[in-house]
């Protein structure tokens, strides 16, 4: 069992990874605090998952909250 505010199978908070990815999004640079080949993977998975639910030119953090609201994954590798 994970406390609230974790996604199954990730060792890290929600919050932390929307942090990274609004970091990476807003200024182009990684959080120096986490691996960067983490956050790398937490971005692609997102931007996978978001091309394949709602196409083109999506706001990835906009799609980062939809998945929430849907109750799925966002940074996970499934689609």
């Amino acid at each position: 069992m994970k406390p609230e505010g974790y996604f199954n199978r990730f060792q890290v908070p929600i919050l932390t990874i929307s942090d990274c990815l609004k970091q990476r999004l807003s200024s182009g640079r990684w959080n120096s605090k986490l691996s960067t080949s983490r956050q790398r993977h937490w971005l692609a998975a997102l931007k996978r998952k978001a091309l394949a639910c709602f196409g083109i030119g999506t706001d990835l953090l906009a799609a980062f909250s939809l998945f929430l609201n849907m109750g799925r994954t966002p940074v996970s590798r499934t689609i």
